[in-house]
């Protein structure tokens, strides 16, 4: 499944598969898009990464009990957000290296 195709499917435990390189996609497709709006006080890259980020949101709210991210191994502005929630909530996030 798409990540682009999956609302409305919830499940008990999802898995998101390269949610890095979702966001990534997501981004690129913003400053690629002919028909993006301009920001007064953002910068292109800014609305990009919102966009992404309002995108990525989606598939985080899919599972019902447990969710499993996968991102790589490469250094991303997703691993860094993600390894902060873990710093701040490890009583129940998980960060696994495998």
């Amino acid at each position: 499944m798409q990540y682009d195709s999956c609302r409305g499917l919830e499940g008990w435990t999802v898995i998101n598969y390269g949610y890095d390189d979702f966001w990534d996609y997501k981004y690129r497709q913003w400053l690629s898009s002919p028909s993006k709006s301009a920001g007064l006080f953002e910068t292109e890259e800014q609305l990009a990464e919102n966009s992404a980020s309002r995108w990525a949101m989606i598939p985080l709210t899919r599972a019902m009990d447990t969710l499993v991210i996968n991102i790589s191994a490469r250094r991303s502005r997703i691993r860094e957000a993600l390894r902060e929630v873990n710093k701040r909530r490890s009583d129940f996030v998980e960060w696994m290296i495998l």
